[in-house]
């Protein structure tokens, strides 16, 4: 996720431990070369501040992208345009910032993704009603049967109906 775009969603904030051992690889390596190359070390010094200069770099334009909840998954979906998740999760900060519209598209662009996503559908069938609504929850049923809003919900559409 440092260097390239991943084919999922990555939670940042837990890779603070493993970049801990990529840390630890690339001043271990950079101890090698020193002992073994000591006639370069204004080089070795040059690529330390170089690296320390990209790093800050990358992170001052990725703070950005922290600021807001939108802007989080926003940036989720234009990394990895073809994750269900990431769809499901900027449609749940749509949902609860009640942008209704938006979120049902999002949830179904979530869906087109992995038709098999049980609270996508559910949280769908929230925001619609009658039969659509039922579908939904009935297919939030079909993929995870121990999914108890979808029942919970499922129950209340039928009892509204």
């Amino acid at each position: 996720n440092i260097f390239f775009r991943v084919g999922f969603v990555v939670a940042e904030r837990i890779l603070y431990i493993p970049s801990l051992g990529y840390c630890i690889i690339l001043v271990y390596g950079l101890n090698c070369l020193y002992t073994r190359w000591k006639h370069l070390k204004k080089f070795q010094i040059s690529v330390i501040y170089l690296l320390v200069i990209l790093f800050s770099i990358r992170t001052i334009l990725r703070n950005p992208v922290w600021h807001t909840r939108e802007s989080l998954f926003r940036s989720g979906i234009e990394t990895v345009p073809n994750n269900a998740k990431a769809h499901y999760n900027y449609a749940n900060f749509l949902k609860d910032a009640t942008r209704k519209e938006e979120a049902i598209f999002y949830y179904r662009a979530a869906l087109k993704l992995c038709d098999s996503h049980a609270s996508a559908h559910n949280n769908l069938g929230t925001l619609l009603s009658g039969s659509e609504a039922e579908y939904h929850f009935r297919q939030a049923i079909k993929h995870n049967p121990q999914h108890f809003k979808a029942f919970f919900n499922l129950g209340n559409n039928l009892w509204d109906s």
